[in-house]
C-alpha cells in the first residue's frame, strides 16, 4: 500500500497528521475494522517518534488485568504488539502508575470514574498519546 510507506520515519507531528488525515479519509472512527493495519502501524511509529524525539517512550496499560501486571515499562525498540499498551508517555511517571493502580483495584463506580478522568488527564499533562490498535 502506498500509504504506509511514509510510515517509515516520521517525527510525532506527521504522525498525528498521518492519523487525523487517515481517519477523515476512512470516513471517521466508525469505519475501522479488525483487517486495517494502518492505525497499528501508526501507532508504532508514533512510539519511535516519541523515542527519537524525547530520548525516552514509556509504554502503559490502564486496565491490568488477568496475568498481564505490568502497568507502565519502557519501550526501548522492537515489536510492539497490538493492544498491548494504551498510551505512550516521553518520561516515567510514578504519580501515574500509582494511579493506574488505585484504578484496577477501585471497585465503586464513582471511584474509578474519577482514577479514570485524572489517568487522562495526567498522561495529557506529561506530553503523551493514545494509541489505537485494531
Amino acid at each position: 500500500m502506498e500509504e504506509t510507506k511514509q510510515l517509515i520515519m516520521p517525527n510525532v507531528a506527521e504522525c498525528r497528521k498521518i492519523w487525523s488525515e487517515y481517519i477523515t479519509d476512512i470516513g471517521g472512527y466508525y469505519e475501522l475494522t479488525e483487517f486495517d493495519h494502518t492505525p497499528n502501524k501508526i501507532s508504532r511509529s508514533l512510539i519511535r517518534a516519541v523515542k527519537r524525539e524525547r530520548g525516552q517512550a514509556w509504554l502503559g496499560k490502564i486496565n491490568v488485568w488477568g496475568s498481564f501486571t505490568a502497568k507502565m515499562w519502557e519501550y526501548k525498540r522492537g515489536m510492539v504488539y497490538n493492544f498491548s499498551a494504551d498510551y505512550v508517555i516521553p518520561f516515567y511517571d510514578a504519580e501515574l502508575e500509582t494511579m493506574i493502580e488505585q484504578f484496577n483495584a477501585a471497585t465503586e463506580r464513582m471511584v474509578v470514574g474519577e482514577l479514570l478522568y485524572k489517568i487522562l488527564a495526567t498522561i495529557d499533562r506529561d506530553g503523551g498519546y493514545y494509541l489505537n490498535w485494531t
